[in-house]
């Protein structure tokens, strides 16, 4: 495994540690890359029905959001970030990455469709939870799932969208990760899930330019911007650089229980890439091994099961036993002449 598959295994597992800052996305072709580590620190609170929740969108841009949850104020107990005419709803607030290096403006066509001066991909995102109110109140669970395929996470699957996703919608996935809600923080990690997503995008000449936008600043939506509504379907925000961009999909929900009011405390370490004419002054080499990325991703995507199997494993131990099954599996089997032997081996 090459250096930069290794250092991209480490911020997937371990998106807050030193040796994450500077991870590449090792596929091919390598190209020298602007790496960037951002952060975000939030808080937030429980609503007045016992709910509160964080979404996460990982962004591109410093001054788009990239994380809505919920304030006291809020008053339903599913994910309904936006009310009527596309605000929105009382009781959510945005949470931006502020000191990544590039905004809206730099990664979206102009207004002449022109090309954009920076083009970005993100490496992994990963966010943590902790309650943060009194003592005496201290209960609940938190319930944290990434959507495999990139899907909304904020929505029901198969209704319509204004049924926002609830407790009851998010247990019912196997790869959603429990954990008490106390002091102690509680992690999930987002990466690619497309082979797209390993790459900087091609923009599709079907996308609208709200769509163009949107994918530009938001890498894991796809162009896709429908949230939970009351009307409409779309997120709009107006960035301080003037671009019109729709909040793309949230693929990571985390959802908490407890004491009306209550408060809690998130944060995010962003770890991504750009390339580009306005990012040529900050590159450094990259490397390519796909083997190595389809590896880290093989072992990743099952990193959530394997820690509601042990919940006190080390991340790092799990990526590790990913890893050790993704290379076992990759290993060249030898055919075997007869059909039962073919069975036993595939049992």
């Amino acid at each position: 495994m090459s250096r930069c598959a290794l250092k991209y295994a480490n911020a997937v597992c371990r998106p807050f540690s030193p040796e994450a800052d500077g991870a590449c996305i090792p596929s091919i072709p390598s190209i020298a890359t602007h790496k960037v580590t951002g952060f975000v620190r939030g808080d937030g609170n429980i609503g007045t029905g016992g709910v509160g929740w964080i979404i996460l969108s990982p962004s591109l841009a410093s001054d788009v959001p990239v994380v809505l949850h919920t304030t006291n104020a809020y008053a339903l107990t599913s994910i309904r970030p936006l009310g009527a005419a596309d605000t929105l709803a009382a009781g959510v607030t945005t949470g931006f990455c502020g000191n990544l290096p590039y905004t809206a403006s730099q990664l979206c066509t102009g207004a002449n469709n022109d090309g954009p001066i920076v083009i970005g991909r993100c490496v992994s995102a990963g966010i943590t939870i902790q309650y943060t109110g009194t003592a005496l109140n201290e209960s609940g669970m938190v319930y944290l799932v990434r959507s495999p395929n990139h899907e909304n996470m904020s929505v029901v699957p198969g209704s319509n969208p204004q049924f926002g996703a609830s407790i009851s919608a998010l247990s019912g996935y196997n790869h959603t990760e429990v954990c008490a809600f106390t002091r102690e923080k509680c992690m999930i990690v987002d990466f690619a899930s497309k082979y797209d997503e390993l790459n900087f995008a091609t923009i599709s000449p079907s996308l609208t330019t709200t769509q163009v936008n949107t994918f530009s600043c938001y890498p894991f939506s796809g162009g896709a911007h429908q949230l939970p509504l009351t009307a409409g379907n779309t997120a709009g925000y107006s960035t301080t650089s003037g671009v019109a961009v729709s909040m793309g999909i949230p693929t990571v929900a985390i959802m908490v229980t407890g004491v009306a009011g209550q408060s809690f405390h998130y944060e995010l370490a962003l770890h991504n890439e750009y390339a580009g004419f306005g990012a040529q002054a900050n590159v450094t080499p990259s490397e390519s091994d796909d083997d190595g990325s389809a590896m880290v991703l093989t072992a990743a995507n099952q990193m959530a099961q394997r820690k509601t199997a042990a919940p006190h494993a080390n991340y790092w131990d799990l990526m590790y036993q990913g890893l050790e099954f993704a290379a076992k599996r990759a290993a060249p089997i030898v055919v075997p002449i007869l059909e039962r032997a073919v069975v036993a081996l595939l049992a």
